[in-house]
């Protein structure tokens, strides 16, 4: 037989390459949860102070590792990423416009009926 026919692995079966690929999503996944799940809650109306603060705290985070600028030297660099496109320079327009919204749902609840 030819060696490169022994030195091939078997490949893997086939719901072990999803599993894979699933621990990897398996961060975004999980923001993803908390994020529709917080957004249900504020919608219903339960815990509005606490569920927007919890929304607000997730978006800081989110801000921060993923749509922030890895590197920035000026303002004006910096002020490149408020927009909805990745240049390479981030793009935190979006995640700034719900920490807005959720601001005064933090300071005043979500009011009278």
């Amino acid at each position: 037989m030819h060696p490169a026919v022994h030195s091939h692995a078997a490949p893997p079966p086939p719901g072990e390459a999803s599993l894979r690929s699933l621990g990897r999503l398996f961060p975004y996944l999980w923001e993803f949860r908390a994020r529709v799940l917080l957004a249900l809650a504020l919608l219903v109306g339960l815990g509005t102070r606490f569920f927007s603060l919890a929304l607000f705290t997730l978006t800081i985070v989110a801000i921060a590792s993923v749509h922030w600028p890895e590197n920035w030297s000026s303002l004006a660099e910096l002020a490149q990423g408020y927009a909805l496109t990745d240049r390479g320079f981030g793009n935190y327009k979006l995640p700034l416009i719900f920490l807005v919204m959720l601001w005064p749902l933090m300071l005043s609840g979500a009011g009278r009926l």
